[in-house]
């Protein structure tokens, strides 16, 4: 993920995008690109993604509305060049199942009209405001004790406790007073992060949501 990547919120300067995809065709490698945050920018518009950087199909990029519809009406999508082919033969035998074809030409229709434009700014909106109540609460909370990520784009904050903190062991003795977050170790296939969480502020905040904000806090910092 090249911009807004889960779960940090990271988004990578032109340069180090450009220079991932040189590397990658360099290696004859194929890049598979997640872009499914790609729209949930904070600030800039012209957002940027490897595939922006590709003029020879070395980055096969998927991405789709999953982000900012409902799941009831979720619809993705492939930019695979010359590979378009293979994968749609694997796509057949794998035996995928697409929506119903009227739902598919709402939503294309829907997809091409001024109105996502709208939907898609106001959402951000929204979802830059949130985040930045979120993250002001643990950055002033914690005086400096804790590393709260600040994402450019999307929903999810990463915070970082001290060594001695185990957010794998807090997930399995936190009860419904704190605030739900998603431990660090499940981003890392060898289990690492230990100290890291993942944090979810695309919600609405409540004055129970912060107060469970509050207890998550204050248990990292036991």
């Amino acid at each position: 993920m090249g911009t807004n990547r889960f779960p940090t919120g990271v988004t990578y300067s032109g340069d180090h995008l450009a220079k991932l995809v040189r590397a990658a065709r360099q290696n004859q490698a194929i890049i598979i690109e997640n872009d499914m945050a790609g729209e949930l920018g904070h600030g800039e518009l012209n957002r940027m993604s490897l595939k922006a950087y590709d003029d020879d199909d070395t980055v096969l990029q998927f991405g789709g509305t999953v982000s900012y519809l409902s799941s009831s009406y979720e619809i993705g999508w492939v930019l695979a060049g010359r590979r378009a082919a293979t994968l749609i033969a694997n796509r057949h035998l794998g035996g995928t199942h697409l929506p119903h074809i009227a739902l598919q030409a709402t939503l294309a229709d829907y997809l091409k009209s001024r109105q996502i434009d709208r939907d898609l700014r106001h959402a951000c909106h929204t979802l830059a405001q949130r985040m930045s109540q979120g993250i002001d609460l643990p950055t002033t909370m914690s005086c400096g004790r804790l590393a709260v990520s600040a994402p450019a784009g999307g929903y999810l904050c990463w915070v970082r406790g001290s060594r001695n903190f185990d957010s794998m062991k807090l997930a399995m003795t936190a009860g419904i007073d704190i605030l739900d977050f998603i431990p660090g170790p499940f981003f890392s296939p060898a289990g690492a992060f230990s100290n890291f969480l993942a944090l979810n502020f695309s919600a609405e905040w409540t004055c129970v949501r912060k107060t469970q904000l509050r207890r998550l806090i204050g248990a990292m910092l036991l």
